[in-house]
């Protein structure tokens, strides 16, 4: 098996991470949109999408550097730059 290095891990990491805050935020806005199919009197709020977006971009960021920062650790224990 090949050894993957610690950035494009943490890339990988980053884009899966992406992948599951599209699809989350699809269901959101999917949600929303059958919310106000069966209950047209209620308002929705469009603001809802945004902000599930806005939640798995950070996400997906904070993977990211959630894993860079782990393999400075390691990096350190183990006496390397």
């Amino acid at each position: 098996m090949p050894i993957i290095e610690p950035h494009e891990d943490a890339r990988r990491r980053c884009l899966r991470t992406v992948a599951q805050g599209a699809i989350a935020t699809g269901l959101v806005a999917a949600a929303t949109a059958v919310t106000a199919l069966i209950r047209p009197d209620e308002p929705v709020d469009p603001g809802l999408a945004a902000i599930a977006a806005v939640t798995a971009a950070i996400t997906a960021a904070a993977a990211y550097v959630q894993r860079r920062v782990e393999d400075r650790a390691e990096n350190t224990r183990e006496g390397r730059s």
